[in-house]
């Protein structure tokens, strides 16, 4: 894959979580109701595709979204999983978008505060990408003119 030394990717919610998963417990990913739909291939994949970029960034709305997730494995692989998540986010870029900026974006009535924040976030950054795995948000990213890549193409460009 190309290198994108000097790009940034911002991982939405369900992609950060795969991530997370598969660092704590590559097996779980598989096992966990809240990151079934992958599997230990997709968390190489992932970790191929973001190893393209000089940094990971997340916004506070997408960790909460994360944290939440997360906090549904039963203890003690929660406990452990959020040892991780500690550990991980102090290397992980945060940036902050007020939710009442998110909320005046255009596509917060239609995508709700995490996404629209993201929306927000990036049309400020041009050297940001997204990764996500929500459609709704992929298609208005990409019509916005906004560098994003749905993972879910990333995963079927595979099985071809």
């Amino acid at each position: 894959m190309v290198s994108l030394a000097g790009r940034e990717l911002l991982l939405d919610s369900n992609v950060l979580l795969l991530l997370f998963v598969g660092l704590f417990d590559r097996s779980r990913i598989a096992r966990f109701k809240n990151t079934e739909q992958f599997t230990s291939g997709d968390f190489d994949l992932l970790l191929e595709f973001i190893g393209r970029f000089s940094a990971i960034l997340a916004t506070p709305h997408i960790f909460t979204e994360v944290s939440n997730l997360a906090g549904q494995l039963g203890e003690p692989a929660r406990s452990e999983l959020f040892a991780i998540l500690r550990e991980r986010l102090l290397v992980l870029a945060e940036e902050h978008v007020p939710a009442t900026t998110a909320a005046s974006n255009a596509a917060f009535i239609r995508l709700g505060l995490t996404d629209s924040a993201i929306a927000s976030l990036t049309v400020s950054r041009p050297r940001c990408s997204v990764l996500t795995t929500d459609f709704d948000l992929w298609v208005y990213l990409v019509s916005s003119g906004i560098d994003a890549t749905n993972f879910n193409h990333l995963r079927s460009s595979l099985l071809r």
